[in-house]
């Protein structure tokens, strides 16, 4: 099962126990953990011209680096 991101449903599964955690990263961007309490897929979500995107997480743990000087 695969589609548009969402909070709501499991893009892997299609199932709705989802945990869902938001956050804000070191770089300032709000994002959305979604973990799936079925099968075990998570994402970061981020709202995106009224929808919603997934970040890679390479992304993510790059925006959340604190950068040192």
């Amino acid at each position: 099962m695969t589609g548009e991101p969402s909070p709501d449903r499991c893009p892997t599964c299609g199932s709705a126990s989802l945990t869902r955690l938001p956050m804000v990263l070191t770089d300032g961007t709000d994002v959305l953990f979604v973990s799936c309490q079925a099968c075990e897929n998570r994402q970061w979500l981020t709202e995106h011209d009224g929808g919603w995107q997934a970040l890679p997480i390479d992304t993510v743990l790059q925006r959340a680096t604190r950068k040192t000087t």
